[in-house]
């Protein structure tokens, strides 16, 4: 519950302000202007949509059940904001996570029924279409996607997202082989950062990562996977027919996928809520930078990084939206069953030989 109290106001302020700075992002890349006349450098502009969007009438389309229209919003919303509480925050929560990945899995699952329902009962044809095509592309893309999080579960020998973290902290003393020279095999306590990140402790995961990025963008419905909501060709997505409150509410589903995929691939590969600085000689740039264990400073700089990184990952997310156009819908299928699915399965298999 307190993880949760921290995330909704934390989810609130992530929406609106993803939503300016993305403005921004997508101006500087394009060489274009952006908002900057309402409030300080256009800060405004995005408070008055959202209050704009809160005045709007919520319209009902004709001969249809009206209760459980605007019941599913809600319901995607809660099921959404629930999967936080599965991520570990700092280095002093340990809660009931020791279930969090079939959680997340559950999440995802859920996540597409909800929105085919919302397709379903909005009686609009372009609607119908993208719930159809969110549902062919997260089935897709959930495949190996889960595959790179079972890859990590493999090599951290746990599916509890804590201690995953708490194997990436100089708490834990792990062994790992730098840049997989067996003859370089140390204890990196004393060293800390970076080193220790799961993608350092087996060089084959940054790999992984790359196509747990790629799956990631496409579940979280992001260009160059945007079909779901393509105004091109659908005016909208599977939400063309919500207005006011309830598109809002859709709209802050869309970016809370976006932090709750960013946050869970640095939980899983980077480091989670520790620090990437290490330890150089008498310059203890880690311990500085992760307070005492069990401490309030400890939670403080555990809370810091884990923002910071995801933060970090979000932005390049962004950068990619406005940078690569839209594939083609058989590209999209291809990439994901020629190409991912196949190199996914061979990771799996170089991690396994690797912890032989």
């Amino acid at each position: 519950m307190s993880t949760l109290l921290f995330y909704l106001p934390f989810l609130g302020f992530f929406s609106l302000s993803s939503v300016f700075f993305e403005r921004k992002i997508a101006a500087f890349i394009q060489r274009r202007i952006g908002p900057n006349t309402t409030g300080y450098q256009g800060i405004g502009q995005t408070t008055a949509d959202f209050f704009k969007l809160l005045q709007k009438s919520w319209i009902l389309p004709h001969q249809i059940n009206g209760y459980l229209f605007y019941l599913l919003p809600y319901l995607l919303f809660i099921l959404t904001f629930s999967a936080f509480a599965v991520l570990p925050v700092h280095s002093n929560w340990f809660g009931n996570h020791v279930w969090g990945v079939l959680y997340i899995f559950f999440v995802l699952a859920m996540e597409i029924v909800l929105i085919v329902l919302i397709g379903w009962i909005s009686q609009n044809q372009y609607a119908l279409l993208a719930s159809f095509r969110t549902a062919a592309q997260m089935i897709s893309y959930e495949i190996p996607f889960s595959l790179c999080i079972l890859i990590v579960i493999y090599f951290a020998g746990t599916v509890d997202l804590q201690i995953i973290s708490l194997q990436q902290s100089a708490w834990s003393s792990p062994k790992i082989y730098l840049l997989g020279l067996s003859a370089t095999k140390i204890t990196v306590n004393h060293i800390g950062g970076f080193l220790l990140f799961h993608v350092m402790q087996c060089p084959i995961l940054l790999l992984v990562y790359g196509i747990f990025f790629i799956t990631s963008l496409a579940i979280c419905k992001r260009a160059p996977f945007d079909f779901p909501e393509s105004e091109s060709e659908l005016v909208g997505g599977y939400h063309v027919e919500y207005t006011g409150w309830n598109f809002a509410l859709l709209m802050f589903v869309e970016y809370s996928y976006l932090l709750l995929m960013s946050m869970l691939g640095v939980v899983l590969f980077w480091g989670s809520w520790y620090t990437p600085l290490p330890n150089i000689g008498p310059y203890l740039f880690a311990q500085w930078t992760s307070g005492t264990q069990g401490t309030f400073s400890a939670a403080f700089w555990g809370i810091f990084w884990l923002i910071y990184k995801t933060m970090f990952v979000v932005f390049i997310k962004m950068w990619i939206r406005w940078s690569l156009p839209r594939m083609r819908y058989d590209q999209l299928m291809l990439l994901c069953w020629k190409k991912l699915f196949p190199w996914t399965l061979l990771l799996f298999l170089g991690v396994l030989f690797w912890q032989i």
